[in-house]
């Protein structure tokens, strides 16, 4: 009778941590790099969707961004500090 009781509970705390591990899988998506190498000789900033990402590349280094799932599209740019885009990008997640 005791096994009877008890086996209803551990099918719930299976089902229940099958839940928790399904939940933190998803959530540690790794997303995708986008990576920007600056080949000029001035410092260029990265902006994602209008907004500043990180600070300034300086000439011959990169930087590394990771872009997590989203839906619709993502426009990535490439500027001068005098705002002069150098190079855009617009991509869906399924392009990346």
């Amino acid at each position: 009778m005791a096994n009877r009781a008890r086996m209803p509970l551990r099918h719930i705390v299976l089902v229940a941590a099958l839940v928790v591990f399904s939940i933190s899988a998803a959530a540690c998506d790794p997303g995708q790099p986008i990576r920007v190498e600056n080949r000029t000789s001035a410092a260029v900033l990265t902006f994602r969707d209008g907004s500043q990402i990180g600070a300034a590349i300086e000439p011959g280094k990169t930087q590394k961004e990771v872009e997590i799932r989203f839906k619709g599209t993502r426009t990535w740019e490439v500027r001068r500090d005098n705002g002069e885009v150098l190079a855009s990008r617009t991509f869906t997640w399924d392009e990346l």
